[in-house]
């Protein structure tokens, strides 16, 4: 009999534990999700213009079904120039929102998307003010992105555009300048005009060289290629409350960057005489960018007068067949890159045309 208790007391405990472990939370790990919400937006951008704030920014295109972004959330605030009363640093508290279904065709929202890239013109959003913006994207699934960093925008009249501007390109740099602004687009005064922003547009969009605005009125692009094409325009902007109010854009200027470093001369001339004429053989430059080589010649009897004898030649020989018999030839050969630089003349060679 006390064997018996003891065996049923050994499974008691056993079938206490056991109740004991799934009663306290004890798990095994989490299984991962195969679906994650959206992510936070972080190119949006807020614009003023004539008639209201431009509000941009990228929606991601998503493979599956259920996880294509179908709305948008966009809140929006108005504040005065120099931010909340009670704290103008803080970060605003959006609390109003517009809801975009980007399904709804007859809505009209989906012309709303160009390229993957979404714009709205906020036409309610007042003068002299400062509008700011967040935005939340819903999946298909009501998974959302975390809020967006808010995007700010002074709704003021704009400073005038520069004139004047220039660009002179350079080797591997363009250079560019305009007069200064100090009037409204309106042709009022303006006496807080804190600086220039500067764009380049090349085959890959449109950039912001300067994040904070220069007060000088020139400027340097030193990260410009030889040989790609730039355009260049400049705005000027005004500071008000701490926050940066771009101005109007002036016209766009154009400017292609080249090589001015003439490449290595040719080497190793030889002239040779053939039957079909005078062989002419050289060393090529060592410069990548050569695109040919143009060959001269003088005859003996006229010392300084040295004549081309052919376009540019991609080869690194020549045979020359309008010679004479009897005549001495000499030559030289010169490189040309791909910006037009010549290089200077080669050693010369020369040759008694006796085949």
């Amino acid at each position: 009999m006390a064997r018996s208790l003891t065996k049923f007391g050994g499974l008691s405990v056993i079938l206490a534990t056991a109740v004991l472990l799934v009663g306290c939370g004890i798990k095994g790990n989490p299984t991962p999700r195969s679906e994650v919400a959206p992510a936070q937006v972080t190119d949006l951008k807020a614009d003023s213009l004539a008639n209201g704030v431009e509000v941009s920014f990228s929606v991601p295109q998503r493979g599956k079904p259920d996880l294509a972004i179908e709305t948008v959330r966009l809140y929006y605030g108005y504040l005065p120039v120099g931010g909340d009363p009670d704290c103008p640093p803080c970060p605003p508290k959006l609390r109003q929102h517009h809801d975009f279904d980007l399904k709804d065709d007859a809505g009209g929202v989906s012309s709303l998307m160009k390229g993957g890239r979404f714009a709205y013109l906020d036409a309610e959003a007042p003068m002299n003010m400062q509008a700011v913006y967040g935005v939340v994207l819903i999946d298909a699934a009501g998974r959302q992105s975390p809020q967006s960093a808010p995007a700010r925008v002074l709704r003021v009249e704009p400073s005038a555009a520069p004139t004047g501007l220039w660009a002179t390109p350079g080797d591997g740099r363009v250079g560019i300048a305009w007069q200064p602004v100090a009037t409204l687009i309106g042709g009022q005064p303006c006496d807080d005009v804190i600086g220039y922003l500067i764009w380049r547009k090349d085959e890959s969009g449109e950039k912001l060289l300067n994040s904070v605005p220069i007060k000088a009125r020139r400027f340097l692009d030193r990260t410009a290629r030889n040989g790609a094409n730039y355009a260049y325009r400049v705005q000027s902007a005004r500071g008000i409350g701490g926050v940066v109010a771009p101005g109007e854009f002036s016209d766009w200027v154009d400017a292609t960057p080249k090589d001015a470093k003439a490449p290595e001369a040719p080497g190793d001339v030889s002239a040779v005489s053939q039957a079909e004429g005078v062989f002419v053989n050289f060393r090529p430059s060592p410069d990548r960018d050569v695109q040919g080589y143009l060959i001269f010649r003088r005859v003996d009897d006229a010392e300084a007068n040295w004549v081309q004898i052919t376009e540019l030649v991609k080869d690194t020989y020549y045979t020359d067949s309008g010679v004479e018999i009897g005549a001495r030839y000499f030559y030289k050969v010169l490189a040309i890159d791909a910006s037009g630089n010549r290089s200077e003349m080669s050693v010369e060679a020369d040759v008694l045309h006796k085949p």
